[in-house]
This record gives C-alpha cells, structure tokens and sequence, in this order.
C-alpha cells in the first residue's frame, strides 16, 4: 500500500484499510473489494487452519 492516510471524509485519518491490510498480511488472508452503484463492500478472507496450525 503505497500511501495509507488517504481519506474522503472531513475527519478521517485514511488509516482504516492500511490497518486491515496489516492484519490480512499477518494472517494470510486476502481483502476482496466489490464495488458498485450501491457502494462498496471489503471482505477479508482467512485461510482455513490446518491440523499442524491446531497443535499447541
């Protein structure tokens, strides 16, 4: 993400995506963007775990 403080809103700080982009990044999971007329809608997407993820 080349600059996260990007923002529409009169108060927005712009960091809300770079935010979710970390967490997505850390866990492996992807952002999936769907837009249209009626807005947009982020989804994030984790990877199932794995028997080897579930073993403490």
């Amino acid at each position: 993400m080349k600059n996260p403080f990007v923002t529409t809103k009169e108060k927005g700080t712009g960091l809300g995506l770079a935010v979710c982009y970390s967490i997505a990044a850390r866990h492996n999971a992807r952002i999936e963007v769907e837009t249209s007329s009626n807005g947009t809608i982020f989804k994030m997407r984790f990877p199932l775990p794995t028997e080897q993820d579930l073993i403490f």
